[in-house]
């Protein structure tokens, strides 16, 4: 959803494109559990959930960019952008203030790193907060996150391995580009999708 809507608001689009953003719009509605800001979204689903549209999942995994409720919520921004759907936006972002303000969720987080830790889920947000409404409370809450991740940084130390993803020159990276408020020249983190 995310490259389709990406691509979309580049101004490059093929026959189907906005009825596949639709349909895994509804996909995505069908996973939901719960609305407004205890939205949640499940980082895999069964074939038992699939087929019988019943979500077994209890509750929010970790918080995280590449599975977790954040990543989903800024795919469904970015389609919503594309789109012009102001119902979903504001569904993505009041999931995503939720996540982000949720001490239970943000306690799942185990690292530091771009993937799957704390430096995903504040450039995520940061990325989501540089598109949202003007009344969303997304930068608001930025200043914790970042300050969170310098904690979890100061006690735990960098990600122990090395790369991108996981690695500490991608929670180096995620660090800079919210602390200095801009989005590097490279537009680096379009390879995550998270760049509208």
């Amino acid at each position: 959803m995310a490259l389709l809507a990406t691509a979309m608001r580049r101004g490059t689009t093929v026959p189907g494109q906005t009825a596949a953003m639709a349909t895994i719009g509804d996909w995505f509605d069908r996973c939901r559990v719960g609305t407004g800001r205890t939205a949640w979204w499940p980082g895999r689903i069964t074939l038992f959930e699939q087929r019988t549209g019943v979500i077994a999942h209890d509750c929010p995994q970790r918080p995280s960019w590449c599975y977790g409720t954040p990543g989903h919520a800024r795919a469904q921004q970015l389609a919503a952008l594309a789109l012009g759907d102001q119902q979903r936006r504001r569904q993505a972002e009041e999931a995503l203030v939720g996540c982000v303000t949720d001490n239970r969720q943000l306690a799942l987080l185990r690292d530091n790193s771009l993937c799957h830790g704390g430096a995903g889920l504040v450039l995520t947000t940061w990325r989501a907060a540089t598109d949202a409404d003007p009344g969303s409370e997304l930068a608001a809450v930025l200043p914790r996150l970042r300050t969170g991740l310098e904690q979890r940084l100061h006690l735990d130390g960098p990600p122990s391995t090395g790369g991108l993803l996981e690695g500490e020159a991608g929670m180096r990276l995620a660090g800079h580009t919210v602390d200095t408020d801009t989005p590097d020249t490279t537009r680096w983190d379009l390879c995550l999708l998270l760049t509208g």
